[in-house]
């Protein structure tokens, strides 16, 4: 069960309503921002690191600010991506802090999820 599913978002459709329809390839440019991130702690280029897990934190800071809340439906997605924009957040911050990649790890497929939710939202608007 994604982490997702476990903070109970009902339907996947409820995302479509919370959301800019640009998300999709923000969130890309966010998982690639991410691998780019995990490449140079890799080769132990760690300024490199810091600036492409800024740029991930920028674009989920941008992210959460899509977030609308313009029915009860949204309101409830709101809240759950917020707090995974969040939560992600804080995994980048202390990969950053730490160089620990199991940070750099977990953010990515927290995102990674949120995406294929967002994809399957947007299939079922079409």
């Amino acid at each position: 069960m994604s982490k997702l599913e476990r903070a109970k978002v009902q339907t996947p459709s409820e995302l479509a309503h919370a959301i800019d329809p640009k998300v999709d390839s923000l969130l890309e440019k966010c998982l690639s921002t991410i691998d780019e991130a995990r490449s140079c702690k890799v080769r132990e280029r760690f300024s490199h690191q810091s600036q492409a897990i800024a740029k991930a934190i920028n674009i989920l800071a941008y992210l959460q600010s899509c977030l609308r809340l313009d029915t009860k439906e949204a309101e409830r997605a709101y809240h759950l991506l917020s707090a995974a924009y969040i939560n992600a957040e804080h995994m980048l911050i202390k990969a950053n802090v730490t160089h620990d990649s199991g940070y750099l790890n977990n953010a990515h497929s927290l995102i990674s999820e949120i995406k294929s939710e967002w994809s399957h939202a947007k299939n079922e608007r079409v």
